[in-house]
Formats: structure tokens, sequence, C-alpha cells
């Protein structure tokens, strides 16, 4: 096969399987990102069906590179290179390297989706200061990257920080099973069904526009944040609710990490990053032990997980 990156052996190749969507790129040895492309999962994906989605997003690629990392939305193990459990794609547990080495040609190192995008991201930014990346997309997800080392654990997965608890009442159930954790409040698929429960099952005032809206079946978050700008009474009391929330859950992140630096991305940060996120971030700051760190935008936009898996997959030992 003959490409126009068939001299560059040193390149990497980065997958990013999210909820919703698999994202991949090729990555230089100087760094540059080459090439890139994405497409949906599909509905009631498995892993049959990503790998056959992968094998096609790379079809003209598949010579070009020496080196591959995965990124998945879930929770991983990194030395068996397993997923064992995607909760907002409904997948259970598989072997990720396996299945994609036959499709990549090697086998590739499979991390966190979050702890890919910490590496990308720090080195997007050439920042060696003590960082946490949080996606905040259909999911919660997170990674801190310590001492110029990205924090894994022992399986990969000590950053789940979707999974703080953040309503010890659980009026609310997650994806992964567990109650009153922060992704089931303040996610992309957790806000809408924290609306439901706020109007149908809550003592809340509730007006009949707000209480309409939410009986919808096909509820996106999208739509109460568009809706708070009409004013609704109900719906700006519940949108202080969320932010007060969320600002428990990102408080809780800098007190336990105390990063220097905080990078947010993911599509619902990148869609309401004014009436959300630095809202909720301005919260939290009188929730903090310490000082507030710097808050950045996300550089590489939907590409930090497949950009910092490929990096990842030639520089394993930056994980700690």
């Amino acid at each position: 096969m003959t490409t126009i990156f068939q001299d560059m052996v040193e390149n990497s190749i980065g997958v990013d399987i999210g909820a919703s969507k698999m994202r991949v790129c090729l990555v230089s040895e100087e760094s540059d990102i080459l090439w890139s492309k994405s497409a949906p999962l599909g509905p009631s994906p498995s892993p049959q069906t990503i790998a056959r989605l992968l094998e096609r997003l790379i079809r003209d690629i598949r010579d070009d590179f020496s080196y591959a990392g995965v990124g998945v939305a879930g929770f991983v193990s990194t030395p068996k290179g397993e997923v064992i459990k995607m909760p907002n794609a409904r997948i259970n547990h598989f072997p990720a390297a396996s299945i994609f080495a036959r499709i990549l040609k090697k086998r590739p190192i499979v991390v966190n989706d979050a702890v890919a995008a910490v590496y990308g991201e720090a080195v997007a930014a050439k920042s060696d200061l003590d960082l946490v990346y949080l996606t905040v997309s259909t999911g919660i997800g997170g990674a801190a990257m310590l001492n110029g080392r990205v924090v894994a654990g022992r399986d990969g997965n000590s950053h789940e920080v979707g999974h703080i608890i953040v309503d010890p009442r659980g009026r609310l159930r997650c994806g992964c099973g567990g109650s009153g954790h922060w992704e089931a409040y303040c996610s992309g698929s957790g806000i809408p069904n924290f609306a439901k429960w706020y109007v149908l099952d809550s003592e809340a005032k509730k007006s009949k526009e707000f209480k309409k809206l939410v009986e919808s079946p096909s509820l996106k978050s999208a739509q109460i944040f568009q809706f708070a700008r009409t004013g609704d009474p109900t719906c700006l009391d519940f949108m202080d609710e969320l932010v007060n929330i969320n600002a428990a859950g990102l408080a809780s992140v800098i007190n336990v990490y105390s990063p220097s630096l905080i990078i947010i991305g993911g599509g619902v940060a990148f869609g309401r990053w004014k009436d959300y996120i630095l809202r909720s971030f301005d919260a939290a700051g009188r929730l903090l032990a310490g000082r507030p760190p710097k808050l950045l935008r996300a550089a590489l936009g939907d590409l930090s997980s497949a950009y910092g898996a490929a990096l990842l997959a030639k520089n394993p030992a930056s994980l700690g």
C-alpha cells in the first residue's frame, strides 16, 4: 500500500472509543497530528461492531504506524489490555487489545480515555505543571498528571472521578450501577434524568412549562440549558441546584489532587462553557481547602483522548 505517510515508520495511531463516537488520529514522531477521522458507534454498540468500525476508519493508513494506543470511556485493565465495563455504552468485559491487534497488526496499549486525554493535553500545552483533565460529555471522566507522570493506579482506574459521591441520599442511579454519583447528575446523560427527578419526584415548586419539557421521552441536556434562557423560575432553580452539585464534584477533585491547572473538555463543556462550566468553577471556589487552580478549555477539542493514546503507546513509562 502506498500512502503519503509511508516513510514515517515512527508514527503512532490513537483511538478514542467514547460512549457514542469513535475518533482516530495519526501522530508523527514529532507529536504532530497528521490525520484524523471519526464516526458514530451507532445504536447498541458491541465489541464486534466497534472492531468493524475501527477497521473501516483506518483502512487507508493501516501500514503507516509503529505504535498503537486505545482510550476507552470506561473501566479498563491496562496491564491485561482489557475493557472491564463501558457503562454509558452498556458494554461489559471484552479483550480489547487482542481484538484490536488483529486489525492494527500490533498490540495496542489500552487506557481509560481521560488518562489518555490528560497526557495529550499536557503535551499540547507543553506544561510540566501538576494538572487534572476533566471531560464533561455523555459521562464525566477525569485523570491527573502529577510530577510528570499520569496517575493511573494498579489497573488504570484510579481516576474515576465521575463516580465521586455528590449525593449521599443516592436519589439517582448511575450507569455503573451505583447511586449518588457525580456523573448521574451533571453529565450529558445525567442532566435530563436529574431534571425529571427534580420536577416529577422532588418537593420543588414546578412550573407547567418546565414540567412539560422534562416529560419528553427524548429530552436532551441542551434543551434544558436553552429553556433556562426563557427565565422559567423552576428551570432556573434547577440550574442553581445543578451548578451546586457540579461545583461539589469539581471541588472534590481539586481538593484531592491540588493541581496548578485544570483542563476541561467534552461535548457538554464545550457547548455550555460560560453558563455551566464557568458558573460551576466559580461556585466551587467557596468549597476549596486550598488555592484554586488555573482553568483552561481543552486545546485539542475532541481529539484529546485519541492524541494522548497515540503518545502513550510510545511512552508507556509515563503511566504511574
